[in-house]
């Protein structure tokens, strides 16, 4: 009994540290976890194409030029827009916008 209460709790562990690290960092969309890092590849393989996007241009910083692109997801009725910034096709940043 004592053991599958540990495994019980173990698994709620799992699951609040999962949740707190997908937040943190990137978003979940498709039952699937999209990160700063992933490649633009894998954010479309995950979340399909975006709803809107937005081509910024080659923009200085740090003394180089980067690519700067941005996607717009919207995730349904109640929910934050998500707006995914790239750069050099590697996902730089998650915001939120407004709910839609």
């Amino acid at each position: 009994m004592l053991h599958k209460a540990i495994l019980a709790l173990v698994a709620i562990l799992c699951i609040c540290f999962y949740s707190a690290t997908a937040s943190a960092k990137g978003f979940t969309c498709n039952n699937k976890v999209v990160r700063e890092g992933d490649t633009t590849f894998e954010v479309k393989k995950s979340c399909g194409d975006p709803d809107s996007e937005e081509n910024i241009g080659y923009v200085k910083i740090d003394d180089a030029y980067v690519n700067v692109v941005r996607y717009f997801y919207d995730l349904g009725d109640g929910r934050l827009l998500r707006i995914l910034e790239f750069r050099n096709g590697v996902l730089h940043s998650i915001e939120s916008g407004p709910r839609s």
